[in-house]
């Protein structure tokens, strides 16, 4: 019963503010004394009041009446009001092109259409893009050994698709007015084949033997050969250099999730042809 007590006293704590809560543990067992639903109820009650409060229940008194807080609002902010980490360093300026994406949109594991520039900072080579209503995406881009020359508000297309560690599947292509990016890293159980629309291009491992596996990159009719660390430019004014292509030997497949990955990375070095202008 004296459990009951502190459950009384917190009841009455929580009442509204006209009503006064009792002055001590004493009168608010009288209190609940006198709104019994029977007679038993009611001894017992006036038991507990005579008996006097357990120790310590006096530090559960309220000395201050009980008010109602108001609830937070939280603004509805547009994506465009958020900025790009502030703490971007500048990509190597040794690097003819790059591409780091800084930040990933949530929930969005694919993507393919117009993108709005809403922060465009040329210091760092940054570009923060909005996917469709409320996805965001940023990235370093580096072109030509300069920032990827995009202005805020421009409308760029990009093209994306993620997979994960275990299962790479990524593909992300940007083209803008003047400048063209993409880089892919794919994983498969089978010599890789990597597709960008956007450009026309194609790259796929050939299935010769060995760890290192050349590869096989069309744009349009156009079609070329080339080694891991090497690159290739295409008429179209495209450049394109195979970053890393592997094969493990079919004895350590197992050890890893994919036993063969391709990773490409192609800018633009030449004039767009004007069929192809976005």
């Amino acid at each position: 019963m004296r459990h009951a007590l502190v459950i009384v006293i917190a009841m009455l704590a929580a009442c509204s503010r006209e009503a006064a809560p009792p002055a001590n543990p004493a009168d608010a067992a009288h209190a609940q004394a006198a709104t019994s639903a029977n007679q038993k109820q009611q001894e017992l009650w006036e038991e507990v009041a005579k008996a006097g409060p357990p120790p310590g229940v006096d530090k559960l008194l309220v000395e201050a009446p009980v008010t109602t807080r108001k609830p937070v609002v939280i603004a509805d902010e547009a994506p465009a009001a958020r900025a790009a980490p502030a703490n971007l360093k500048a990509l190597d300026a040794s690097r003819t092109a790059a591409l780091v994406v800084v930040e990933m949109p949530a929930d969005l594991p694919e993507f393919s259409g117009t993108a709005r520039v809403i922060e465009s900072r040329p210091d760092v080579q940054a570009l923060r893009l909005q996917l469709g209503e409320k996805q965001l995406l940023t990235v370093q881009a580096r072109v030509r050994n300069a920032p990827f020359r995009a202005e805020k508000g421009e409308a760029l297309q990009v093209a994306m698709r993620l997979g994960d560690p275990f299962a790479r599947n990524d593909v992300l292509a940007i083209r803008g007015k003047n400048d063209d990016l993409a880089y892919a890293l794919v994983g498969g159980q089978s010599p890789v084949r990597i597709e960008v629309p956007m450009y026309r291009l194609s790259a796929m491992q050939s299935d010769a033997k060995g760890n290192a596996p050349a590869v096989v990159v069309s744009m349009g009719a156009e079609r070329q050969t080339l080694q891991a660390g090497s690159q290739g430019n295409f008429k179209g004014g495209l450049t394109v250099k195979v970053l890393s292509s592997v094969a493990v030997p079919p004895e350590g497949a197992n050890a890893v999730p994919e036993p063969y990955r391709l990773e490409i990375l192609a800018w633009r070095t030449g004039d767009r042809p004007a069929a192809a202008a976005p």
